[in-house]
C-alpha cells in the first residue's frame, strides 16, 4: 500500500517509461473522506510503540483494511489464462523451417497439453469392506 501510494505522487510531474514501470499508483480522491483521514493514521511500525499507543481502539482500521484488501484483490492475477488462450500460444510458439517437423511438433505438443489439461484428478476413495 505505501510503494502504491508513494507510486501516486505523481504531481506536476511527468511520467516517463521507466517510472511507469516501477509499479502501480493508487489515487485517493476528495470524494471519499474516510480514506483521507484514516490513511495517516496506519500503523507504519508495530515495533514502535508510540505508533501503536497512538491508534489504539481506533475506528480508522476497518477503512484501511478495506483499502488493503481491495489494493491486493486488484494487484493479485486471477490465475491462469483460459485454457483455449493457453493452447493458441502454445500451438503458435512452435516455430521451424520444415512445414512437416513444425506440423508433427505442434502435434505432439497439442496432444501433450491436452493430456496434461484435460485430466480432472480425482481423490481415490478407501476400499469399502463389509
Amino acid at each position: 500500500m505505501y510503494t502504491c501510494l508513494w507510486q501516486a505522487n505523481l504531481r506536476n510531474t511527468n511520467i516517463d517509461k521507466e517510472r511507469a514501470e516501477q509499479g502501480p499508483a493508487f489515487f485517493v480522491t476528495t470524494e471519499c473522506p474516510q480514506a483521507i483521514s484514516c490513511i495517516p493514521m496506519a500503523i507504519r511500525d508495530e515495533d514502535n510503540l508510540d505508533d501503536v499507543e497512538r491508534i489504539a481502539g481506533a475506528v480508522w482500521e476497518d477503512v484501511t483494511d478495506e483499502i488493503r484488501y481491495g489494493l491486493a484483490s486488484m494487484l493479485i492475477p486471477r490465475g491462469k489464462a483460459p485454457k483455449d488462450v493457453r493452447a493458441r500460444e502454445l500451438y503458435e510458439s512452435i516455430q521451424g523451417e520444415v512445414p512437416e517437423d513444425v506440423m508433427t511438433q505442434r502435434a505432439m505438443a497439442m496432444r501433450q497439453f491436452q493430456a496434461n489439461e484435460g485430466t480432472i484428478r480425482r481423490a481415490s476413495r478407501a476400499p469399502r469392506w463389509r
